[in-house]
């Protein structure tokens, strides 16, 4: 990644993030704004600081033109997990709900 300024305070909160998700406590972090404000700079710059830390970094993306799937960056979130793990350790994790999941991802079923 090239130089990247003017986040440090962006930076600091996802730093803090990934330590907390180190230490087992779960956080989320959202990323919104204007077109064109170094959004995705910034998650990229997220993705390495995360990668780096031994975690693995998943994206989902808006649909910019209507039409979407509802919770669209979610699903395509999920279907990347689903292409990561085996078929055994998917199902475990989504016990009952496999059915659901199955109908919405393909990758699932």
């Amino acid at each position: 990644m090239g130089i990247f300024v003017g986040r440090e305070a962006q930076l600091g909160r996802i730093a803090e993030a990934i330590d907390d998700a180190a230490a087992g406590r779960g956080r989320l972090v959202l990323v919104a704004g204007e077109p064109g404000i170094g959004k995705t700079s910034l998650a990229d710059a997220a993705t390495a600081a995360a990668t780096a830390r031994g975690f693995v970094a998943l994206w989902g993306r808006c649909w910019e033109a209507g039409g979407a799937p509802a919770y669209w960056p979610w699903l395509d979130v999920l279907a990347a997990v689903a292409r990561l793990v085996d078929d055994r350790a998917l199902a475990a994790a989504l016990g009952e709900g496999a059915g659901l999941a199955a109908e919405l991802l393909p990758e699932v079923a």
